[in-house]
């Protein structure tokens, strides 16, 4: 990869609070059968606790699919930035050259 290409985002590059905005930004979404919410924690029938809804999952796969389709549209416009600016870069270079070699 190009070192100035902007990097794709995985789950794991989520910071605290990219995380914590997923999580207040779902808070109240629909919950599966079953869960229910106490206004800090998400609870089952079985006893199990988190403080993240159920389909935090699928949320952060949904919010890293949307961040890389950005990062992909930038990153298709730096490449072709950069490679317009090469082209007249070598255009200059190679006026230069013809310049010192006819002297």
């Amino acid at each position: 990869m190009r070192s100035w290409l902007m990097a794709l985002r995985t789950a794991a590059s989520l910071t605290a609070g990219e995380r914590s905005a997923l999580r207040n930004a779902h808070r109240l979404d629909p919950l599966p059968e079953g869960t229910w919410f106490n206004g800090s924690r998400y609870f089952t029938a079985f006893g199990d606790s988190s403080p993240d809804h159920p389909d935090m999952t699928r949320f952060i796969e949904e919010w890293v699919a949307e961040q890389n389709a950005e990062i992909a549209k930038e990153n298709v416009a730096l490449a072709a930035a950069v490679e317009a600016s090469q082209a007249s870069l070598l255009r200059v270079v190679s006026v230069e050259c013809q310049v010192v070699a006819s002297y």
